[in-house]
């Protein structure tokens, strides 16, 4: 079950290997369908892999991810 302060963590690393600290976002409150978690910034790299988690042992599903990419020109 859902805790009432249930979070949804985030990894990231630059080069698929090497993940840097955990960022939190609440979930919001239950039954908040509308909540989102955002998170701005998260970095660059070349193999750039994401991890998600949750705090509680509950189902999770990410309905929709939005990414804006740039591509770096050498």
């Amino acid at each position: 079950a859902i805790s009432v302060d249930a979070n949804v963590m985030l990894r990231f690393a630059p080069d698929g290997e090497t993940f840097g600290n955990i960022r939190t976002r609440t979930l919001g409150s239950i039954g908040d369908y509308r909540h989102r978690a955002v998170w701005r910034a998260v970095g660059s790299g070349r193999k750039p892999t994401l991890e998600f988690s949750m705090s509680d042992n509950a189902r999770f599903s990410i309905m929709a991810a939005i990414c804006d990419l740039e591509a770096e020109t050498d």
